[in-house]
């Protein structure tokens, strides 16, 4: 008969164990893994307890329970409800949707989400960040040092027309740089709401085109980058010069791309559950968007107004575009909507809707696989644009 404080000795061993897989069974709630995935977990936790109460040698017992860690790791990774969107991903959307429906800590996630680092930016070595004011207009140019581009990206940041250009951006037009040698890479602080309505925004972005070609810049040297209110922006941006019978950009890369004020696709109603970024909290009314001010910028302009809802306009002669969106993300139906639109009217659009991914996706959390081979997709891209512009030989000074 085994001692009292022998037995006690094994309980105490199991407890112990089991404390070390709480963490996984953690993750396997956030992940919302199958129920299959739970069975397999609660036998592990009995093939624990077999161990903790038999008669096996110590480095025997050791080997079983990596054994079983290394078993319960991949049931918590092959049993989570999509093996299409990354583990890591999963977790991270899963983690900040978590984190964002308690609203006493949606306002630190949204502000670890616009910038991270309120540190003042500096220029990586080997690259010059130059500020200019044009009367009141403030634009920041990256250029990267010993080379002479004959390409420009226009970049136009998101924010919902509340937020101002972060570091967050300021990394991602570096990220650009990168991506595309030598090219430099401008961003605009336009002016934002409530205090500046529609179409404050849209003239501020036209006002930096402008700065643009009296740099000498030809407009098919020039590249529009936007996500969000950005995407939003820049498409406002094309249609304005179109309709004013101007030169446009080369291309159109586009990140979750607001085209819609109405808020009247189907993923504002399926996606409110699923998004971190634009969630709706228990408790939230219907208009819950316009409750945090997400329409500020509209003013009392038509919601429908093509300059401010791009997807009530056309889009006949633009260039090309690349869309990246998230499945789950609220505005997913402004993406898909947009691309459906602008091909059918003869333009080359491409959509890239990312399954489980949340709006912003790849510059919010840029590590996520699904980030990587969003920006391999911008730069396959740029590339081709180069390419079919080497063709027909366009963009040189």
């Amino acid at each position: 008969m085994e001692r009292p404080h022998s037995l006690w000795k094994r309980i105490l061993y199991f407890l112990g164990v089991t404390a070390v897989f709480l963490p996984l069974a953690l993750i396997m709630a956030l992940l919302g893994c199958h129920w299959y995935g739970w069975a397999l977990f609660a036998l592990v936790v009995v093939l624990l307890a077999a161990l903790a109460f038999s008669k096996m040698g110590g480095w025997s017992k050791a080997l079983c329970l990596v054994l079983l860690f290394a078993a319960s790791c991949t049931v918590a990774v092959y049993t989570r409800p999509s093996l299409q969107v990354s583990f890591s991903g999963t977790l991270a959307r899963e983690a900040m949707l978590w984190l964002a429906q308690r609203p006493a800590m949606k306002e630190e996630v949204i502000r670890l989400l616009v910038d991270p680092e309120a540190d003042v930016w500096q220029a990586p070595e080997g690259y010059t960040l130059t500020r200019y004011d044009l009367e009141g207009l403030p634009i920041e140019v990256l250029h990267q040092n010993g080379t002479v581009g004959e390409q420009v990206i226009l970049q136009l940041h998101g924010g919902a027309y509340q937020v101002g250009l972060t570091n967050r951006y300021r990394d991602h037009a570096l990220r650009y740089c990168q991506l595309q040698g030598g090219v430099d890479v401008v961003t605009v602080d336009y002016r934002l709401a409530p205090a500046f309505t529609y179409p404050a925004a849209l003239e501020d972005a036209l006002a930096a085109w402008e700065w643009l070609l009296e740099q000498g810049y030809q407009a098919d040297q020039i590249l529009l980058a936007g996500d969000g209110a950005g995407g939003n922006l820049a498409l406002a941006l094309t249609a304005k010069l179109r309709d004013a019978q101007q030169e446009l950009p080369y291309g159109l890369v586009l990140f979750s791309p607001w085209t819609d004020f109405t808020a009247s696709g189907d993923s504002y109603q399926q996606n409110q559950a699923k998004d971190p970024v634009f969630c709706r909290l228990p408790g939230d009314d219907d208009d819950y968007l316009t409750q945090a001010g997400l329409y500020d910028y509209a003013g009392g302009a038509d919601l429908e107004d093509p300059y401010l809802s791009p997807v009530y306009g056309s889009f006949e002669g633009f260039p090309a575009m690349l869309v990246i969106a998230g499945g789950d993300e609220v505005m997913a139906s402004d993406a898909s909507r947009l691309v459906q639109k602008a091909v059918s009217q003869g333009v080359e659009a491409r959509l890239s809707l990312y399954e489980g991914m949340f709006h912003n996706f790849p510059l919010v959390l840029s590590w996520l696989p699904e980030s990587y081979q969003a920006w391999s997709e911008v730069q396959g891209f740029m590339k081709l644009l180069d390419q079919q512009r080497s063709l027909v030989g366009v963009g040189t000074n």
